[in-house]
C-alpha cells in the first residue's frame, strides 16, 4: 500500500487494527523511505484519530529500541496524543515508561497520560496514580499529581482523599505540593476532619507555595471550615513575610467568617492591625473585619472598630470611621460616640468622624458634642493636638448655617483653663495650615480666648509667633492681640505692634494699626503717634482709614499739632477718613 493512500485512508478516519498493524511492520522494513511513510502515517494518525492501538503500537516502537531516528519520530507522536479515553491496560503500559532511563521517554509519556481523558476512569485507575505519588522518582510524583488535578472532583473517592491528606505531611515538599494541587481542583467534596487537621498543619510549611496552595483551598470551602485550630492558624499566617498569603489568609477568614465569628478571630484581627508595620499589611485584617461587619454587626465587632479608632495608622482610623457609620444607629451607643468624638480631635481624620457620627443619627451641634469639643480644647496639653477640634467646631458651624456665629457661641463657652501655652502654640500652628477652613477656625478660636481670658503667658506667645514669615498670620495674631484689649497695653506689646505698623505688608499694617485703637489711650506714646501721622500719607485709603479711627480710639493725648495738621490733610484726601 502505498503512503498516499496509506494517508487517505487516515484522512477519511478509517484507522483500523490492520493499518496499524501494517504501518508497524513498515517500521522494520530495511528501505528508509518506506519506514519514514510510515512514521509520517503514525505521527497523521496520533494528531487526527488516535487509537488505543496507537498508544499500544508507540510504546512497543519505544520499549524495542529502534532505530534512534524511529525513536525521536515515536516519542513526538506521544507528545501529539489527544484526548482519548484510555484503559488501564495503556495507562499502566504509559506508567511503566515513567521508570525508563531515557529522560525524554520519561517526558513523552507523562505528557500522554495529562492528555488522556480520565472522565471514566474507574477506581483502579486513579489507584494507580495515587500509588504513584509515593513513587522514588521525583518526575513520575509530578506526572502522578497533573494527572490527578485533571480529574478534579472524579478523585475525590475515600482512598484518594485520605492518601492526599498523608501527602500533606509527607516529608517530600514535592509531594506535599502536588497533594495541595489535587485538593483545590477537587474542592468541597474533599472536606474532611483528616484534610482540615493536614491543611491546618501546611498553612505552617516551610514552603510558601504550600501554605499559599492551603490558604487558597480554605479560602474556597470556606463555611466548611469554621474550627478554632482554623481560625487560629489562619491568623498567624496573617503575619507571613509573603503579602501573597497573608492577602490570601485573609479572604479565607473572611469566607469562614460568614459562617462563623469567634471573639479569638476578632481579637486575632485586631492585633494582627497592631502588630503590623505597615498599611499594607493592616489592610488584609481590617477588609476581613470590614466583611464580618456586613454580614454580622454585633456589639463585639463594633467594639473591635472602637478599639481600631485608637491604631497608629490614619488609614485605619478613617476606615475604623467608615465601618462604624456603616453599621449606623445600630451602633449608636454612649461607648461608640464618645471614641468618636475623641477622634474628631485628630485632624486627619476629622471629616472622617463627623460622617460617622452624623450616620449614627448624633446632631453635632448638640450640646453633648459641643461641651465634650469645648472640655477637650481645654485640657490640651503639650502632647495634643487641638487642630482637629478647631475642624470638628468650625464643621458645626458651617451646619449651622451660620458659620461664624456658631463657632463664636461654641469657643465662648471656653474658659481661662484654655489659654495655656500649648493651647495657643497649636492655634498658631493651625493658623500655618493649608486648609482655608481651620486656619478661619483657629484665627476665630484666637480671638475668642483672647476676648474672654488673656494671660500673660499668652500674650508671651503671640508676641512670639509674630516673627512668623507669612504675613497673613502676622496680621491676624495683631487682630487677637487687639481683641486683647487694653490688657495687652505692655510696653513689649505696644512696640512689637508699632514694629508691625511700619510692615511691608498693608494688611498687617492695618491689623496693627486697629489693634492699638482697641489697646486705647495706654497706647499713645509719642513714637505710636508719629507712626500713625506716617501711615495718613500711605498710599492705600483702607489703611488711612483705619488710622483715623484708630486716632479717635486713643483719645485726648493725641491731640496736638502735628495730629490736628495730618488730619486736616486727610480732609483733602476724597478716599480717605
Amino acid at each position: 500500500m502505498t503512503a498516499s493512500r496509506v494517508r487517505g485512508m487516515i484522512g477519511g478516519k478509517v484507522v483500523t487494527n490492520t493499518i496499524v498493524d501494517m504501518l508497524m511492520n513498515a517500521l522494520s522494513n530495511g528501505d528508509d523511505s518506506v519506514s519514514d511513510t510510515a512514521i509520517d502515517a503514525l505521527d497523521e494518525i496520533s494528531e487526527t484519530a488516535p487509537t488505543i492501538e496507537l498508544i499500544n503500537t508507540l510504546v512497543k516502537i519505544l520499549h524495542n529500541k529502534h532505530h534512534e531516528l524511529i525513536q525521536d519520530r515515536a516519542k513526538q507522536c506521544l507528545k501529539h496524543i489527544g484526548i482519548i479515553t484510555a484503559t488501564e491496560e495503556v495507562i499502566r503500559a504509559l506508567v511503566e515508561l515513567l521508570r525508563d532511563e531515557d529522560i525524554g521517554i520519561k517526558n513523552c509519556a507523562c505528557t500522554a497520560l495529562a492528555a488522556i481523558d480520565l472522565k471514566e476512569a474507574t477506581e483502579e485507575v486513579i489507584a494507580v496514580f495515587v500509588e504513584l505519588l509515593y513513587d522514588e522518582d521525583p518526575d513520575i510524583r509530578k506526572c502522578a499529581c497533573a494527572v490527578l488535578k485533571n480529574l478534579g472532583e472524579k478523585a475525590a473517592t475515600d482512598d484518594v482523599i485520605s492518601v492526599l491528606a498523608e501527602s500533606l505531611r509527607y516529608e517530600d515538599v514535592s509531594v506535599r505540593k502536588c497533594a495541595c494541587a489535587v485538593l483545590k481542583n477537587i474542592g468541597e467534596k474533599a472536606v474532611t476532619d483528616d484534610i482540615i487537621s493536614a491543611l491546618v498543619e501546611a498553612l505552617h510549611d516551610e514552603d510558601p507555595g504550600i501554605r499559599k496552595c492551603a490558604c487558597a483551598f480554605l479560602e474556597n470551602i470556606g463555611e466548611k471550615a469554621p474550627n478554632e485550630k482554623v481560625i487560629g492558624a489562619l491568623l498567624v499566617v496573617l503575619q507571613d513575610k509573603s503579602l501573597d498569603i497573608r492577602y490570601d489568609a485573609s479572604r479565607a477568614l473572611g469566607n469562614i467568617a460568614v459562617k462563623a465569628t469567634s471573639e479569638k478571630m476578632l481579637d486575632g484581627l485586631l492585633e494582627a492591625m497592631k502588630d503590623a508595620y505597615s498599611y499594607s499589611d493592616r489592610y488584609t485584617p481590617l477588609t476581613v473585619l470590614e466583611k464580618i461587619a456586613k454580614n454580622a454587626p454585633t456589639k463585639e465587632v463594633i467594639d473591635v472598630f472602637v478599639k481600631a479608632l485608637t491604631i497608629y495608622d490614619r488609614q485605619v482610623r478613617s476606615r475604623a470611621c467608615k465601618a462604624i457609620g456603616d453599621i449606623g444607629e445600630k451602633a449608636a451607643t454612649k461607648e461608640v460616640i464618645d471614641a468618636l468624638i475623641v477622634t474628631l480631635q485628630d485632624c486627619s481624620v476629622t471629616a472622617d468622624a463627623v460622617k460617622a457620627l452624623e450616620r449614627l443619627g448624633i446632631n453635632m451641634a448638640s450640646k453633648y458634642v459641643i461641651d465634650a469639643l469645648v472640655e477637650a480644647l481645654e485640657n490640651v496639653d503639650i502632647h495634643s493636638d487641638p487642630r482637629g477640634i478647631c475642624k470638628a467646631i468650625d464643621y458645626i458651624g458651617e451646619k449651622a448655617g451660620s458659620k461664624e456665629a456658631e463657632v463664636c457661641a461654641v469657643l465662648g463657652q471656653i474658659g481661662e483653663k484654655a489659654a495655656t501655652k500649648e493651647v495657643i502654640n497649636a492655634l498658631v500652628l493651625a493658623l500655618r495650615d493649608s486648609e482655608s477652613e481651620l486656619r478661619v477656625a483657629a484665627y476665630t478660636a484666637l480671638g475668642q480666648i483672647a476676648k474672654k481670658a488673656a494671660t500673660k503667658e499668652m500674650i508671651s506667645v503671640l508676641l512670639e509667633a509674630l516673627r512668623d514669615t507669612k504675613s497673613d498670620i502676622r496680621a491676624s495674631l495683631c487682630t487677637a492681640l487687639g481683641q486683647i484689649g487694653e490688657k495687652a497695653a505692655t510696653k513689649e506689646v505696644i512696640n512689637v505692634l508699632l514694629e508691625a505698623l511700619r510692615d511691608t505688608d498693608s494688611c498687617v499694617k492695618r491689623a496693627a494699626c486697629t489693634a492699638l485703637g482697641q489697646i486705647g489711650e495706654k497706647a499713645a506714646t509719642n513714637e505710636v503717634i508719629n507712626a500713625l501721622i506716617l501711615a495718613l500719607r500711605d498710599t492705600k485709603s483702607d489703611l488711612r482709614e483705619s488710622v483715623c479711627t484708630t486716632l479717635g480710639q486713643i483719645g485726648e493725648k493725641v491731640v496736638t499739632k502735628e495730629v490736628i495738621n495730618a488730619l486736616v490733610e486727610a480732609l483733602r484726601d476724597t478716599d480717605s477718613c
